[in-house]
């Protein structure tokens, strides 16, 4: 029943269809950025003694420059709608055919770049060009995390479209690994999660500790 229930509310966070309006849009081409060498700036807190850490994602600095520790993997156009899966402070857009969700923009910002994080273990994300942004509603709080990361070190993120029999979080690394996860649980110090090692309802389930989630 638990995992039902679960299901019916990935379904109705992953059934909103990407409107390509509010952005300006542009023949889309690439280029490659070299990876730089500092550290994030992405706010974090964990638990006294330990526990699940989360991770407020910020990939711009103070000054609005994209994070130096952050690797640009690509640039593209793009058209964007304001509201994406890290909630009222992140974008949706649609890039190549491409759905790339949550991006960011810098606070206050009209118009591009955005930055979209493409691989968090790796630092690596992809940046938007945007000729014009819609306002941001005001944010309220978060009930569940776009990403998350298992005890075994496999990142697992709530995927921006539903369906092809997958749960809502999918995995993503070398095998042996959990294909997808439902959505976690709240627990006091870890949260966890119910994953599947195969897309199939005939895979069980196996618990796994969540060591960040990512809002």
């Amino acid at each position: 029943m638990r995992r039902r229930r679960l299901r019916a509310v990935w379904w109705a966070i992953g059934s909103a269809a990407l409107v390509a309006t509010g952005c300006g849009a542009a023949t889309s081409t690439t280029a490659s950025v070299p990876a730089p060498t500092t550290t994030t700036t992405a706010t974090t807190a964990a638990p006294a003694g330990g526990g699940t850490r989360q991770v407020t994602y910020a990939p711009f600095t103070a000054q609005g420059t994209v994070d130096p520790s952050l690797r640009v993997t690509v640039i593209i156009d793009a058209t964007c709608v304001a509201g994406g899966l890290a909630g009222a402070s992140s974008y949706r857009c649609l890039a190549k055919s491409s759905v790339h969700d949550p991006c960011y923009a810098r606070p206050g910002a009209t118009s591009g770049p955005l930055v979209c994080p493409s691989n968090l273990a790796a630092h690596e994300v992809v940046e938007l060009t945007v000729s014009s942004l819609p306002a941001l509603a005001a944010e309220a709080p978060r009930e569940w995390p776009w990403a998350i990361r298992l005890s075994n070190g496999q990142v697992c993120r709530l995927a921006a479209v539903g369906g092809n029999g997958l749960e809502p979080f999918r995995c993503q690394g070398a095998s042996p690994h959990p294909a997808g996860c439902l959505l976690p649980e709240r627990g006091t110090p870890w949260w966890t999660a119910d994953c599947q090692d195969q897309a199939s309802d005939s895979s069980p389930y196996s618990i796994y500790r969540i060591d960040t989630i990512w809002f």
